[in-house]
């Protein structure tokens, strides 16, 4: 019986290191208003973020003594995403909790 030799697997096309976020990275930001409670921003961050409470804490400060905070750096349509989810509880819960995207 002849041996077979196996054809290495064809190279996908060069995708460069940041085929995943092709479509761009955008920051996905809080602003700070004077009256959703800290817990529920908290919980907001954490829940929606999939941030340690620790992360959500630092980030609503830093929102409450600068205005505005990144919460995360995502591709558009991730942020998109996550941004609509967190407008979204905000707006169910009666809160004017306020989430915005920043073109990287």
């Amino acid at each position: 019986m002849p041996e077979q030799t196996m054809k290495p697997a064809p190279e996908p096309p060069d995708q460069g290191p940041m085929h995943e976020n092709a479509q761009g990275a955008c920051n996905v930001l809080i602003h700070n208003d004077d009256v959703t409670p800290f817990d529920f921003v908290i919980h907001t961050l954490s829940s929606v973020f999939m941030l340690s409470d620790e992360l959500a804490e630092h980030i609503a400060a830093t929102a409450h003594d600068n205005g505005v905070a990144v919460v995360a750096i995502r591709p558009r349509a991730e942020a998109e995403m996550l941004m609509r989810v967190a407008l979204g509880r905000a707006k169910k819960d009666g809160y004017p909790l306020q989430f915005t995207l920043e073109e990287k």
